[in-house]
């Protein structure tokens, strides 16, 4: 059960983090229109947001994966 709380705790953390910076990258087109050198700049930019966010889709996966098993354990009471 100890393992299973680590890596819940680990992927809501991670989660966090990875929903918090595409965010930030997602925005920075919008705030910052002229500051890429061309197309393929934008473009890789958007694709690293997009990363992130699959990113924070496949911990909060795994976070509700975790949960399940945490809930379905038995207590030891």
């Amino acid at each position: 059960m100890p393992v299973w709380t680590e890596g819940h705790e680990l992927a809501m953390k991670t989660m966090v983090a990875a929903n918090e910076y595409s965010a930030v990258r997602a925005g920075f087109d919008h705030k910052y229109p002229t500051a890429y050198e061309n197309l393929r700049a934008k473009d890789l930019h958007h694709e690293a947001a997009t990363g992130y966010t699959k990113a924070a889709k496949t911990y909060r996966k795994q976070r509700t994966t975790l949960e399940k098993k945490m809930d379905s354990y038995p207590s030891r009471s």
